[in-house]
C-alpha cells in the first residue's frame, strides 16, 4: 500500500465541509469498490450479494486486510470527530452488548496491528495490551478487554471507531432475529442509529419496497453465520459531494441537493456512494458486528473507467421506479444516464 498523505483539513464545525475534496489520488480512483463487478445475468434486481470476505484479498485492493487504511485515514477520523460532536446519539451501546463491544474492540486492534505493523502496535502488558498509533502520534493506550466497565472505564466502541475509519454496530440474536443493541455510526446513508436502535432486522430494513424475502433469505443465513467466517457485501447510492453524514436527524441538509444538482455541475458533484460492508459472528459473545466502510467516486471519475460507466448506466436504465425513489435518484437519473451514456460500449 502506498505511503498515506497527511493532508491538514480544518473543519467549520457549522458548516459541512466533505472530507475528502481534492484528496483523492489515481490509486484511490483505480481501486474503487465498484459495487456491480458480477456477470450481467438479465436484468438488474435489487439483492443482498452476500459473499466470504477473504482475509488474504487481492494486493492494494479494499479487502486486502480485514479492514482497509487508506489515504483518507485522516480525513474520516476528522468527519467522525465532527459528527459526533454535532449530533452525540450517533454513538448508543446498550447495556446487554457492553461484553461483545469489548470483544470487538480488542479483536479490531489486534487485526488493524497484524495487518499495519509500520502505523499500529497492539502488545499484552500486564493483564491487557497497550496500543500505540504510530499515524495520529497519540499516547500509548492501555486496554484491558476482560475489565469490567466503570464510568472511569466508559464503553470501548467510541475510542474504537476514533482510530479506524468506518462505522460499527453491534447486532444480537434472539428468537430467531438480529437485534440492533448499539454502535457508532457518523457515516448512515439515510437511516440514523438512534432510529433503528432496538429494532429488529426486519425491522430495520423495512423501508426498502418489495424486497421483504430478500431480507428473510439474509436473516436466515446470518443467524447461522458461524464466528471465523465473515462476509461482506456492496451497498450503493448517489450523493452530492463525498458526504459521510447523510442521518435523518440531518436530512434537512442533504434530501434536496441531489435533485437541485444541475447538468453541469453533475459530472464533479455527484458521486456514486459504495459502502463494504462486512458482518461477522463475535466466538465469545455471539453477537454479530456489522462493519461499514463508505467510498465515494464523482460521475467525472467513474466515467474515466467505461466499463464501470457503461454497467452503471445499465443498472440506472433498468431500476424499478420504487427502488428509484427508495434511493432518492428517480429525479436525476436520466441526467446521469445522458452523461455517462457517452462512454458505453456495447
Amino acid at each position: 500500500m502506498a505511503s498515506l498523505r497527511v493532508v491538514p483539513q480544518p473543519v467549520d464545525e457549522h458548516v459541512f465541509a466533505p472530507p475528502f475534496a481534492g484528496l483523492k489520488s489515481a490509486q484511490a480512483i483505480a481501486r474503487f469498490p465498484f459495487p456491480f463487478t458480477q456477470p450481467v445475468q438479465g436484468p438488474y434486481r435489487y439483492s443482498v450479494n452476500i459473499e466470504p470476505h477473504e482475509t488474504d484479498g487481492i494486493p492494494g485492493s479494499p479487502t486486502e486486510h480485514f479492514f482497509d487504511v487508506d489515504e483518507f485515514y485522516f480525513a474520516e477520523l476528522q468527519e467522525r470527530r465532527r459528527a459526533l460532536k454535532a449530533t452525540p446519539q450517533h454513538s448508543q451501546v446498550l447495556p446487554e452488548v457492553t461484553d461483545a463491544a469489548q470483544e470487538l474492540t480488542h479483536l479490531s486492534l489486534a487485526r488493524l496491528a497484524h495487518s499495519y505493523p509500520n502505523y499500529f502496535i497492539y502488545s499484552p502488558q500486564g493483564h491487557g495490551f497497550v496500543w500505540q498509533n504510530h499515524l495520529t502520534g497519540q499516547a500509548p493506550t492501555l486496554f484491558d478487554p476482560n475489565a469490567p466497565l466503570t464510568e472511569s472505564k466508559p464503553d470501548p466502541l467510541p475510542f474504537l471507531t476514533s482510530q479506524l475509519p468506518g462505522d460499527w454496530a453491534l447486532l444480537q440474536q434472539q428468537d430467531n432475529q438480529l437485534w440492533l443493541k448499539g454502535g457508532v455510526v457518523t457515516g448512515p446513508a439515510s437511516w440514523s442509529l438512534s432510529e433503528k436502535l432496538g429494532m429488529n432486522y426486519l425491522q430495520w430494513h423495512s423501508p426498502v419496497p418489495d424486497q421483504h424475502q430478500v431480507f428473510q433469505r439474509s436473516l436466515k443465513y446470518l443467524l447461522r453465520l458461524p464466528p471465523g467466517q465473515p462476509v461482506r457485501r456492496k451497498n450503493w447510492g448517489l450523493c452530492v459531494h463525498p458526504r459521510l453524514e447523510m442521518s435523518m436527524e440531518n436530512r434537512r441538509e442533504w434530501q434536496h441537493e441531489l435533485q437541485n444538482t444541475s447538468e453541469n455541475d453533475l459530472p464533479q458533484l455527484v458521486n456514486l456512494r459504495v459502502e463494504l460492508q462486512v458482518l461477522e459472528r463475535l466466538p465469545k459473545s455471539q453477537a454479530i458486528a456489522f462493519y461499514i466502510r463508505t467510498y465515494f467516486l464523482s460521475l467525472a471519475e467513474l466515467k474515466q473507467n467505461p466499463e464501470w460507466a457503461s454497467r452503471l448506466v445499465q443498472v440506472l436504465e433498468e431500476l424499478s421506479s420504487d427502488i428509484a425513489e427508495y434511493k432518492n435518484i428517480a429525479g436525476v437519473r436520466m441526467l446521469i444516464i445522458k452523461y455517462l451514456s457517452g462512454a458505453r460500449h456495447y
